[in-house]
């Protein structure tokens, strides 16, 4: 049995004399024990597409944006040959040649979606922001891959510009 900072943790992990919530997060994100490995382009993709999963943002574009296709900027996160889909169509990936444009003005009522932060916090845990055009509704995921391979969003904070 291990110490760390005045919690008994037993050596796989579970910790003993936490709150619930510590124990399901401790649960849920199994970490490998895999040196060096970073994430892979299937994890990247994996990551993008469960976010685009998302049925908030599904329900939004067809109330909103019906028969229009999703446009997702491309940039150091999105590379060129992405394959990625929404509700059931390709994604459409939008070049912007221009740092500070704002793309709201350059590109008025379309569904745009512009991943602006993709950090591994971890190899299995990832923070991902995600910016939504029009209106700006911003999503912080944390997510994490679990024991079958597949990346679970454990949280998001949504806000907006």
């Amino acid at each position: 049995m291990y110490y760390l900072n005045k919690w008994k943790v037993i050596k796989n992990g579970f910790i003993l004399s936490a709150s619930s919530f510590l124990i399901v997060s401790v649960m849920a994100c199994h970490h490998k024990e895999v040196a060096n490995s970073l994430l892979s382009r299937t994890d990247t993709l994996t990551i993008l597409q469960t976010v685009l999963d998302d049925e908030e943002l599904i329900s939004a574009a067809v109330l909103y944006f019906p028969r229009r296709p999703l446009k997702v900027v491309q940039n150091k996160i999105v590379e060129p040959d992405y394959r990625l889909m929404f509700n059931d169509q390709p994604v459409k990936l939008l070049v912007v040649e221009e740092q500070d444009i704002d793309i709201r003005e350059a590109y008025p009522k379309q569904l745009i979606v512009n991943f602006t932060r993709f950090k591994a916090m971890h190899r299995d845990t990832v923070l991902l922001v995600r910016i939504v055009y029009p209106g700006n509704a911003t999503d912080v995921y944390q997510m994490c891959r679990k024991y079958s391979g597949s990346w679970e969003i454990l949280s998001d904070q949504k806000g907006k510009l």
